[in-house]
């Protein structure tokens, strides 16, 4: 949910020698990094996703743990009722722009997975544009950005582009020219899956915009934009609360309670379905 927890702590002196032992694992270069560098490290049916960052008290070292295939469903990803009728809608009509727009880690990665996994049959020719790659896609072609050698975000989607393409997904639009070319590119009769960070879809937008974007552009391709945003789970404590009929009268008109009931239950609350009943 976000929220760090101390589990152990390690002198600094063997970390030299852990990172050490990370860096062979991932088939990195040993030598201290002097900027932030990735690797992906193979444990079996878990795939760890680790950076390497220079900072004043040494290398800090961050890993994120994957199942294999761990791909989710558009139901596990959040979307139901009205929602995901929408989203399917429109993954499944010719060409346009899809945004996912929201904050690092708040799942902007686990959606655009979710959307290129129910989009994908072997009738139609798949590519992403990733700057990290989180899970292996059997039914797309996957480009990994190295900056390093010249081959960027933009020259990645160009070049799928140039391909026969039908849906691209970008995990980052990560400048305007980039936007553009994702834009242009829905405008030509293809699915664009994008990733944008930042605080929520109206920022998202305001962003693109403000770095030289034309709105009408915007306007012309895009046809879904999606927020994400990351809650904290529920404590083991909870203290039992009763919405009013006006309250709920209201929330009916936006969410399908039915379906929120199932998924509360689902997580182990039954009490809310006898207390909604």
């Amino acid at each position: 949910n976000g929220v760090l927890h101390e589990s152990l702590s390690i002198a600094k002196e063997v970390l030299v020698n852990i990172a050490t032992r990370f860096k062979l694992l991932a088939k990195l270069s040993l030598l201290p990094v002097t900027s932030t560098l990735h690797g992906i490290i193979n444990l079996g049916k878990i795939f760890g996703h680790i950076s390497f960052s220079p900072t004043v008290h040494g290398e800090k070292i961050r890993i994120r743990l994957a199942k294999e295939n761990s791909v989710v469903s558009l139901e596990s990803a959040g979307f139901h009722g009205q929602s995901l009728e929408n989203v399917e809608k429109c993954l499944h009509s010719q060409g346009g722009a899809v945004l996912v727009v929201g904050e690092k880690g708040s799942g902007v990665t686990t959606t655009l997975y979710a959307l290129i996994h129910a989009v994908s049959n072997t009738a139609i020719n798949i590519t992403t544009v990733e700057n990290s790659v989180r899970d292996m896609l059997p039914f797309a072609t996957q480009l990994l950005i190295r900056p390093k050698l010249g081959f960027d975000v933009y020259s990645g989607v160009r070049g799928a582009l140039r391909g026969d393409n039908q849906v691209i997904m970008v995990d980052n639009i990560d400048s305007a020219k980039t936007a553009r070319l994702v834009l242009q590119g829905a405008n030509l009769g293809r699915l664009m899956i994008s990733g944008v960070y930042a605080k929520s879809t109206i920022d998202g937008l305001l962003d693109l915009i403000s770095s030289g974007v034309s709105p009408f552009l915007i306007q012309n391709s895009l046809k879904l934009i999606i927020g994400t945003k990351l809650l904290n789970a529920l404590p083991e404590s909870r203290e039992k609360f009763y919405l009013e009929r006006s309250e709920i009268k209201t929330l009916s008109k936006i969410i399908d309670l039915n379906v929120m009931l199932e998924i509360l239950k689902s997580l182990g609350l039954p009490e809310v379905a006898s207390a909604h009943g």
